[in-house]
């Protein structure tokens, strides 16, 4: 399929690319082109050039996803509020495997509490890693019925537990992502302490984000409702046009 717009709606959050150049679905992805001159580049020099740009998409690829993720789940969509927990260690625990399993142990828990089985809590969680080695765990619910945070605690069983207001954000997705940028940096450079351990979770059951190729007529009917805009060029898109809508907040444009 051949097309010049596209839409990605998650939740209330809804981007808009329109291309200058017509785009095919499902074509293999391109590769850019680190030398242009000939190669006067060193094989060094362009093997770091190439690793540097896959560290930059592959940060911008997961910021992507786990921002879209958590719009198209966030919002009351599942009759609970968003509730967004931090949950940190007691000592000082620096190792990332155990971590994982604690967390893990964790949601098991507090799915038996709540649907007395093992699965049913909506969630997305990653793992922050502090300058001083320790971890801790960034979390947000989006079926999570009221709980204190007490019990909360006492379920973790490892340390504290905090909560972070989110009921004024209408871009959760935004602002839950901005605790993630060291961590998924860190992890997307591959280095040999952090290779191979999983720095994000997110639950089975989460809606998804919709893709939708777009007519003019359906650009147009977002126009209003547009927050951000930004534009940038390749040779493979041309000029490609980035409009980001907010629905929610649309709404309240309206009123």
């Amino acid at each position: 399929m051949i097309y010049n717009n596209k839409m990605i709606i998650a939740g209330n959050v809804v981007e808009i690319y329109t291309y200058e150049k017509a785009q095919r679905r499902g074509a293999h992805a391109y590769k850019s082109k680190i030398s242009s001159d000939g190669g006067s580049l060193t094989n060094e020099e362009e093997r770091k050039m190439k690793d540097e740009k896959n560290i930059r998409d592959a940060v911008r690829r997961t910021k992507q996803t786990l921002r879209r993720s958590i719009n198209a789940n966030a919002g009351n969509r599942n009759g609970e509020k968003d509730k967004f927990f931090t949950l940190t260690y007691a000592e000082n625990m620096t190792n990332l495997e155990q971590g994982s399993k604690d967390f893990r142990s964790f949601i098991k828990r507090l799915n038996y509490k709540i649907y007395r089985k093992e699965s049913g809590l909506k969630y997305v969680c990653v793992v922050e890693k502090q300058e001083r080695g320790a971890v801790h765990y960034h979390v947000i619910f989006f079926n999570l019925p009221y709980i204190p945070v007490a019990e909360l605690t006492d379920l973790w069983g490892h340390g504290y537990t905090s909560i972070n207001a989110i009921d004024e954000v209408d871009n959760v997705g935004a602002y839950v992502v901005k605790y993630m940028t060291k961590t998924i940096e860190g992890d997307a450079s591959g280095s040999a302490k952090e290779k191979g351990k999983k720095m994000y979770f997110s639950s089975r059951n989460l809606e998804k984000p919709t893709e939708v190729i777009a007519d003019a007529e359906q650009i147009a009917l977002m126009t209003p409702f547009v927050v951000y805009e930004n534009s940038f060029e390749n040779e493979f898109t041309g000029k490609v046009i980035y409009q980001q809508a907010n629905l929610d907040r649309a709404q309240d444009k309206q009123e």
